[in-house]
């Protein structure tokens, strides 16, 4: 997820990008998608692997479903903080730092307190009810919220590049 933008800016294709006739949103759009892609098949590929314990086994599907749903969100959410974060930084390298420190920053959030408001900032806080099967409807806004926040960041930082250019 580092090159996703990063990489242009390194080899200097970034300017055609730009020039395409194509808006930073379907650029962003575009990139997310493929990274997001790549997302589905590792937790199909996963889900499929645990799937085979069901010749030996019984499994509790739903929570199996929950939890695939879940991991799926926050490789998601993570997915546009790091598109977020290449789209700001001029190097893959410096990328891949900064997005591996905001994602545990985002992680340790949790360790805030039990109860209040900085821990339900973190992902994790919303991760670990979908590991326990519970699908809410404030942990997919969440989820939501965090992936619109952060690809809204990356067109206005392609929107700014595109002036500077």
């Amino acid at each position: 997820a580092m090159r996703l933008i990063a990489e242009e800016r390194r080899q200097q294709t970034l300017p055609l990008l730009l020039a395409a006739p194509l808006s930073s949103t379907e650029i962003v759009l575009g990139k997310y998608l493929g990274a997001v892609c790549f997302a589905v098949l590792l937790v199909a590929l996963w889900g499929g692997m645990l799937c085979g314990l069901l010749l030996g086994t019984e499994l509790d599907l739903g929570r199996l479903l929950a939890s695939l749903l879940g991991l799926l969100l926050l490789s998601a959410s993570l997915f546009a903080l790091a598109l977020w974060v290449s789209a700001l930084a001029s190097q893959p390298a410096v990328a891949a730092v900064a997005t591996f420190a905001g994602g545990l920053l985002l992680m340790l959030l949790q360790q805030g307190g039990e109860s209040g408001v900085v821990a339900y900032l973190s992902p994790l806080t919303h991760y670990e009810r979908f590991l326990r099967g519970e699908v809410a409807l404030a942990d997919l806004a969440f989820f939501g919220v965090l992936i619109v926040g952060f690809l809204a960041l990356a067109i206005r930082r392609l929107d700014a590049l595109r002036v500077q250019a």
